[in-house]
């Protein structure tokens, strides 16, 4: 599945969850989800995007905050379904919004905990997913600077939006 429909679910699902069990599964899933795409274009990028994606999964890897209850934890992230980056633009602007809207429910959260531990660990989530969104804003300006043809007005290409790679 491309990476722009599995970010729109996880951002639905954690728009919808109603409990901190359910919140604390989707922003795992979310956090699954921006390795996976760190993970892929490592790997299937442009080789000058290779080394900024390879930081941003180690940057996510390390993202160990909040953890799903045990059982709480689905078996399968939904990022296992992740086949490919067609718009990386509009994808890597859809990962900082979602990083955005995991910070505010891993802030609620937190206040919201009457235990000590829970209240450090989403500290210590908060500040890798704060790394996590400076790798991806930093990623989405290196993709942005080496297309100018494709992203400033008056030129060839204006008004498209970069293609990332064919799924396979």
């Amino acid at each position: 599945m491309d990476a722009a429909r599995l970010i729109a679910v996880t951002r639905r699902a954690l728009a919808e969850a109603c409990d901190a069990g359910t919140v604390i599964e989707e922003c795992w899933q979310a956090q699954a989800l921006v390795q996976a795409v760190g993970c892929l274009l490592a790997v299937q990028g442009a080789p000058e995007l290779r080394p900024a994606a390879r930081a941003l999964s180690d940057a996510v890897g390390q993202v160990r905050g909040l953890a799903p209850a045990r059982g709480r934890r689905s078996r399968t992230p939904r990022a296992a379904g992740l086949s490919g980056v067609r718009d990386l633009t509009r994808s890597l602007r859809q990962l900082l919004a979602i990083l955005g809207e995991v910070s505010a429910a891993l802030v609620v959260i937190t206040g919201e905990s009457e235990q000590e531990a829970v209240y450090w660990q989403g500290i210590g989530a908060l500040d890798a997913v704060d790394e996590s969104a400076d790798r991806v804003r930093a990623l989405l300006q290196q993709h942005q600077a080496r297309r100018p043809d494709e992203t400033c007005g008056g030129r060839a290409g204006a008004g498209r939006e970069p293609r990332g790679w064919p799924e396979p």
